[in-house]
């Protein structure tokens, strides 16, 4: 497991098609930053609560305790993992889906491209890093952003078994 993040793909394959995705996750340090600082904050509040002159002081409670909530809601929200993208490969076209997908990165979209239309296929290490088509001379999307070198080599590879016909199309790196 990473420190901060790190991306996880899983691949289907259904009779006629492949389909990957790519989950974001949190890693320990993020897991475990929550509950140590709640941890201190109620230390802290509990030690000061016996050496202040007035220990029932509302208003810092107050706040306190709302830090606390705010704080437990961000960690629940960063615990889950959630989708970034899918991929679906199919005899006829590609189709990929999620946040980074296609001419947009900064919302989620969906394209969807002929296979005869693709003029190669693979990773490509800019920002976003990922796998990425080619239409044409300057038509680049991102279909799987986030991937390291390693995940766009298992899926370009696994594409190259199921769908021989690509493997003139699939470059590793570009």
């Amino acid at each position: 497991m990473n420190a901060f993040f790190y991306s996880e793909l899983t691949a289907c394959e259904p009779p006629d098609k492949m389909e990957f995705q790519i989950e974001r996750k949190i890693g320990w340090v993020f897991k475990s930053a929550y509950p140590l600082l709640a941890g201190m904050f109620l230390l802290v509040n509990f030690v000061t609560s016996f050496t202040e002159e007035y220990p029932a002081d509302s208003i810092a409670r107050a706040v306190g305790a709302t830090i606390l909530l705010a704080g437990w809601a961000i960690g629940m929200a960063l615990r889950r993992r959630y989708r970034i993208a899918g991929l679906t490969v199919t005899r006829e076209r590609i189709e990929a889906s999620g946040l980074g997908v296609g001419p947009k990165p900064w919302r989620s979209t969906t394209v969807s491209v002929p296979l005869d239309q693709v003029d190669w296929l693979g990773y490509v290490p800019s920002n976003p890093g990922g796998l990425y088509l080619s239409r044409g001379l300057m038509d680049n999307l991102c279909i799987m952003p986030g991937l390291s070198r390693e995940q766009a080599g298992t899926v370009t590879a696994a594409i190259q078994r199921r769908f021989p016909e690509l493997r003139t199309k699939i470059q590793p790196d570009r």
